[in-house]
Order: C-alpha cells, then structure tokens, then sequence
C-alpha cells in the first residue's frame, strides 16, 4: 500500500496558483490500468491528500519494482495551465524496508539528487 498525505511547496504553474494532483505508475508497467492517481486539490501550492493507493502486485515483485510518481497540475479540460509540476522515482528495493513515511524533492526527471555523506 503507498499512502501520498501531502505535498509542500510547489510551484505555481499558472498567475492563479496550481491544481495539482499525483499520478503513480509500479513501473515497467505504464497500462492505464496500473496507474493511480489523487484527486485534485484546487488552487493549493501545500496540498493535503491522504489517500491509500493498492497495487496488487506480489511482494517478491515489488523488489524489482521502480514507483514512478508524478505531481502534476490538473488545469482545465481544454486549459494550456496542464502539466508536470515535478516527479521522483522510487526504487521500492530500497523502500519496501523503511515502512514509513517519507518526504522526496520533485525533479523534472524524476532522479533523486546524491546526497553526500
């Protein structure tokens, strides 16, 4: 289970601020039917989502597994405001460990910077 509580921070993507949301992937599989998203928090640069996500994949395939999640802004249906706020992906051999709860810095790839020692 991957729990996304909240985002701090962001970008305003647009004069009016942002409507982000978070969309996962448990890559390499990128189906829309593995995908999971939030809802959308209007106009909130410091969203609060709490929101449980399954995936029903084995643990012995989660080793393997890459999280891919994407904070992206939701804009409108026909909106130019649409796009990726920053994304981070997670290696869940690393993760799967910890059990939790842990903040990550978007990048626009999605890697994580090397901290040093």
């Amino acid at each position: 289970m991957v729990v996304v509580h909240s985002c701090r921070n962001l970008i305003a993507f647009s004069e009016d601020g942002s409507d982000p949301y978070v969309r996962m992937y448990l890559l390499p599989d990128k189906r829309r039917s593995g995908r999971r998203k939030t809802s959308v928090s209007k106009k909130n640069l410091n969203p609060v989502f709490d929101q449980a996500f399954d995936f029903s994949v084995p643990l012995s395939d989660l080793q393997r597994r890459t999280l891919d999640v994407a904070v992206k802004n939701s804009g409108g249906f026909l909106s130019k405001d649409k796009g990726l706020l920053g994304k981070v992906l997670i290696p869940l051999s690393e993760e799967l460990s910890k059990n939790c709860t842990q903040w990550y810095d978007l990048t626009e790839d999605g890697t994580r910077p090397n901290i040093a020692p």
